[in-house]
């Protein structure tokens, strides 16, 4: 009857997957989380040692659930801790109980044994106000996101590009000049925005403030002008960001904040190596690399006429039925008019090898030659890398530069802050949402539709789609703490 409940006929019915519904690389993932948690688990027996409550007096005992040691006695007088200290009295008489339970005959053993278990459980919960502690489950998801920042590689093909055996992208030479219109960067610290909103700003990984001239062994006839993804902000101007779907959203959550008393902030947050297929920046890139491109005549009417048929699924109509063709003057004119969603599309389709073979533009060139340096080793859903504060009474101001992709309309007006100096998991930003679709270590539930986990980019949708807002508390800078300690070993 057991098995049944949790079998796969009824998987709403359980929140974590069993271990057979897991592939191989989710099992070992899975056996990984259980050893963390049998480590945690004898950090924090450490507690219910015989002389542990007196250490933790002296000052000599480990912190159990973070780095360095407990506090001493006098340090919780001197901080006005009250309640810590009760507890360590609390450990510190188990102690003394342990110490004379042999002359009662055992006795004080049990009472001993719960005043210390008193102690270790409250080091292991959250406290309500202040710092809110991390719990071992809660130390399990961030370390997994540490463990994703470290295993990240933008060398591997499958970043840029789906095909195997692809040459190292972080190495090809990327040729450009600086245009003068970007403000200096700037670095800020998340506590700084303590008591203000953050409101999630996906974008894509280009540069700005460039003109591209070729990479590899390509050199452009015409420079083609990078607009940027996350230094859009440093732009001269007050528009901190540009969108045309989340404007009236942006200015909503704003005006919300202000009503409230506080601000709110755009954080940028990476998405994908190929995310900036739908941008007027990947057209333009591709344009200028076709022009250098050697293509037979065979070969073109061949790729016309594949172009002029393929769909991005059966049941759909063909993607570009009215491709003007590679060679045609009027190419340009049409890709630019072509729209997001289409472009992106096209590049995907323009991804495939028999493109490449037939010597179209390798699209993880392309998409690499834009790709700020800034970004090249910074894995996807990671935030920070631009917060802007939205200032929606403002008028927008001229512009040196907008951006092609979008109206001017769509620019959201603000002041640039600054940049986090290490971008942070956007799920230790935005955990109100992750926490709908992740259970408290990390392991995503199960979606009733179909009894499959969620993924990544499900979180992500989801937290983009709605642009929620989220406080930057205490709960989030000890989270975002524990990220940088435990990447930085210290």
């Amino acid at each position: 009857m057991i098995d049944g409940l949790l079998g796969t006929n009824y998987p709403t019915m359980r929140s974590r997957p069993l271990m057979s519904d897991l592939t191989p690389e989710q099992q070992a993932v899975r056996r990984q989380d259980m050893a963390l948690g049998g480590l945690l688990a004898l950090e924090g027996g450490a507690m219910m040692m015989p002389s542990s409550g007196i250490a933790e007096m002296m000052g000599a005992m480990p912190d159990p659930m973070g780095e360095g040691y407990l506090p001493s006695t006098a340090d919780l007088i001197a901080e006005g801790d009250l309640e810590g200290l009760g507890y360590q009295l609390l450990g510190a008489a188990g102690d003394v109980m342990y110490a004379v339970s042999p002359l009662t005959g055992g006795l004080l053993a049990i009472p001993a044994t719960a005043a210390k278990g008193a102690r270790a459980a409250k080091l292991a919960t959250p406290s309500v106000g202040g710092t809110t502690g991390l719990t071992p489950a809660r130390k399990q998801l961030i370390l997994k996101e540490v463990e994703a920042t470290r295993n990240f590689d933008p060398s591997a093909s499958s970043f840029f590009h789906g095909l195997k055996n692809r040459e190292d992208m972080t190495q090809l030479p990327v040729y450009t000049e600086q245009r003068g219109i970007l403000m200096p960067q700037k670095t800020i610290e998340l506590a700084d925005k303590k008591g203000e909103y953050m409101i999630p700003a996906y974008g894509d990984r280009s540069a700005g403030g460039l003109n591209l001239l070729g990479y590899g062994d390509k050199k452009f006839e015409q420079p083609v002008p990078l607009q940027a993804g996350k230094d859009y902000a440093r732009n001269q101007g007050n528009a901190i960001w540009n969108t045309d779907r989340h404007k009236n959203r942006y200015k909503e959550r704003a005006l919300q904040a202000q009503e409230e008393g506080t601000e709110a902030n755009l954080i940028y947050t990476t998405m994908a190596g190929d995310s900036g297929d739908f941008n007027k920046m990947t057209t333009n890139t591709w344009l200028q690399s076709l022009d250098v491109s050697k293509i037979s005549k065979a070969d073109a009417d061949k790729i016309d006429e594949k172009l002029r048929n393929f769909k991005t699924s059966p049941k759909k109509p063909p993607n570009n039925p009215d491709w003007p063709g590679i060679f045609s003057d009027e190419l340009p004119k049409y890709l630019n008019e072509l729209g997001n969603s289409k472009s992106a599309n096209l590049f995907k389709e323009l991804s495939k090898g028999m493109y490449e073979k037939a010597g179209l533009p390798k699209m993880d060139e392309v998409r690499r030659a834009q790709t700020s340096d800034d970004l090249l080793y910074v894995p996807t859903y990671r935030s920070g890398g631009m917060i802007g504060k939205m200032k929606p009474q403002d008028e927008l101001s001229d512009l040196v530069e907008g951006h092609d992709t979008y109206t001017r309309s769509g620019n959201i007006v603000g002041d640039y802050e600054g940049e986090l100096e290490i971008p942070v998991p956007d799920i230790l930003i935005f955990r109100d949402v992750a926490e709908r679709f992740m259970d408290e270590s990390g392991d995503f539930l199960l979606r009733p539709s179909d009894g499959r986990p969620f993924d990544r980019a499900n979180l992500k949708y989801t937290i983009d789609a709605q642009a929620p807002m989220q406080m930057v508390d205490d709960q989030m800078l000890e989270d975002v703490d524990f990220y940088y300690r435990s990447l930085l070993g210290r």
